[in-house]
C-alpha cells in the first residue's frame, strides 16, 4: 500500500510540474525553479572543481564518454573535450522536430538541470535558462535519428545550437562537466512528449 502511495504522490508531483512548464512556455516565460537552483548548482560546481584539483577520476570530466572512460585527459582541456563530445553527436538530417516541441525540450532540460548533481557550470545553466525563453532560438533538432544511449543524438544537435546562440561559446569557456550534461538524459524524449498533452487534451475534450 505505501508503495502505491508514493507512486501516486509522485505522479500527481510530475503532474504539477507538466502543468507548470506548458504555462510558463506559452508566453516564454521562466520558471522560478530555475532561479532558486543557483545556489545548488553553485556547491554542486565548487565541489566538482575541487575534486579535479586533488586529481579525483571523473568520469566525462577527466575521462572520455562511452567504451572509451579508461582513456584520461587533462582536465585543463574539458572546454575543447566537451565541444568536441558535443560535436561527434551532431549526426543526422531532416525531418526536424517542430518549434513548439523543441521549446518543450529546452524548459524540459533546464528543469531536469535545476535538480542539481549534474556539475554544469552555473554560466551555462544561466545562459541555457535565458535562451529557452528567447522567442528567435530555433534549433534544428533531427526527429529519427537516436541510437542506444538515448537522447545524446537529438540532445547534441539542441545542445551545439544552444551554445551557438547569442555567441556564447565564443565568449565563455565550458566547465568540466558540461558538454556531458547538456546531451544527457532523456529529455528529448520527455520534452517531445510533454508537447503532445496539449493537442491530446483537446482532441480528449
Amino acid at each position: 500500500m505505501h508503495f502505491i502511495e508514493v507512486k501516486m504522490a509522485s505522479t500527481e508531483q510530475n503532474s504539477d510540474v507538466a502543468s507548470t512548464i506548458l504555462a510558463a512556455l506559452e508566453n516564454y516565460s521562466s520558471l522560478q525553479l530555475w532561479t532558486d537552483c543557483l545556489p545548488i548548482l553553485e556547491t554542486d560546481h565548487t565541489l566538482l572543481k575541487s575534486l579535479l584539483k586533488r586529481g579525483k577520476t571523473i568520469y566525462g570530466a577527466t575521462t572520455l564518454p562511452g567504451h572509451r572512460d579508461h582513456i584520461s585527459f587533462d582536465p585543463t582541456k574539458t572546454s575543447n573535450v566537451s565541444l568536441e563530445l558535443i560535436e561527434n553527436h551532431c549526426i543526422g538530417l531532416s525531418p526536424f522536430i517542430n518549434d513548439y516541441a523543441v521549446r518543450c525540450i529546452g524548459y524540459t532540460k533546464a528543469t531536469c538541470l535545476a535538480r542539481g548533481s549534474t556539475g554544469i557550470a552555473p554560466s551555462t545553466y544561466s545562459h541555457l535558462c535565458q535562451t529557452v525563453t528567447n522567442v528567435h532560438f530555433k534549433p534544428e533538432v533531427p526527429l529519427h535519428n537516436s541510437y542506444s544511449s538515448g537522447d545524446v543524438i537529438p540532445g547534441a544537435h539542441w545542445a551545439k545550437s544552444l551554445l551557438e546562440f547569442g555567441g556564447f561559446i565564443s565568449q565563455m569557456q565550458l566547465g568540466p562537466k558540461d558538454g556531458m550534461s547538456l546531451i544527457n538524459g532523456n529529455f528529448v524524449h520527455v520534452g517531445y512528449a510533454l508537447s503532445t498533452l496539449k493537442p491530446l487534451s483537446k482532441a480528449i475534450n
